[in-house]
């Protein structure tokens, strides 16, 4: 496996955070994230409230948009498409063992 070099990040937060958010937006779609987003949910990283019973990114006492990083991150990941069966065909899993989180994520986008 021919390894791409990832960009490192520098930034948790700010343009970095937000230019991140829109590109990843973009891969599954506007509409579909949005819908997402304004559901009842919990965040997948930490289990608390994204939009608990008001639903559509309040967090618990009613603030809106209150939404992290990393719960929005997980949700994208979960709303890509499939990993495809030829992926396997052309990567071992000792290829793969060798990338880090980050790269296993992008993997949807290789085939």
């Amino acid at each position: 496996m021919q390894k791409k070099k990832m960009k490192k990040m520098r930034s948790a937060g700010g343009w970095a955070a937000i230019k991140y958010s829109l590109r990843m937006a973009s891969r599954v779609g506007w509409w579909r994230l949005w819908k997402a987003m304004m559901t009842k949910n919990a965040c997948k990283t930490c289990a608390l409230g994204m939009g608990g019973q008001l639903g559509g990114m309040r967090n618990e006492i009613g603030h809106w948009p209150e939404v992290c990083k990393k719960s929005f991150q997980a949700m994208v990941a979960d709303m890509q498409k499939g990993i495809q069966p030829e992926f396997f065909e052309k990567y071992s899993i000792d290829q793969l063992k060798t990338l880090t989180p980050r790269e296993l994520e992008w993997c949807v986008w290789l085939t």
